[in-house]
């Protein structure tokens, strides 16, 4: 109970700035891609372009599916339910989505600028791809992971059942004149 009440603030507040931040600033780094990519793949590019809504919905969505398939894990264990699956998700994603309104509420719209200020990083199409591949990377990672854990039990679970499956010595006189009586 003591490890989760420290990490539970700190995973819900790490991942709140993540998803904020990377909703901030998806617009940029995926119109910095989009528009190297109508350079070199004009056909691409021009698909892309008119469906930029739609490219910055599915980047924004891999950070919301990694970071709320992720936090319940860390606050129940496994065994998490669909609602509080679904609850996190509500959460975070009405966070993200508010946050712009938010700061414009509390400080001056100035601020909103200086934060969207930052963006200008990811006018670099190099930097911008990197941004927007982070939460395919982390889910990656996870799967890596979680795949050497699972292959790590199976062979101790397999060595294991070897050593409790031991063949008994057999009498050297029936091994060596099987057919004798």
């Amino acid at each position: 109970m003591g490890k989760t009440a420290i990490v539970t603030p700190v995973y819900f507040s790490l991942a709140w700035i993540m998803l904020i931040t990377y909703q901030t600033f998806t617009r940029t780094a995926v119109n910095s891609v989009v528009q190297s990519l109508d350079i070199v793949f004009p056909m691409a590019g021009e698909w892309l372009l008119s469906h930029m809504q739609l490219v910055e919905f599915v980047h924004v969505l891999a950070w919301v599916f990694v970071l709320t398939s992720m936090i319940p894990g860390v606050l129940i264990g496994k065994k998490r339910g669909v609602l509080v699956q679904f609850f996190c998700t509500l959460v975070l994603s009405l966070m993200a989505l508010s946050f712009a309104d938010f700061l414009g509420l509390i400080f001056v719209s100035q601020t909103v600028e200086q934060v969207l200020s930052y963006a200008v990083m990811l006018t670099n199409p190099w930097i911008a791809g990197f941004y927007l591949s982070l939460p395919y990377i982390l889910m990656l990672t996870v799967d890596l992971y979680n795949k050497k854990k699972q292959t790590k039990e199976e062979t101790a679970v397999s060595i294991r059942d070897a050593e409790e499956t031991e063949i008994p010595e057999q009498d050297p006189q029936t091994t060596a004149y099987p057919f004798t009586t």
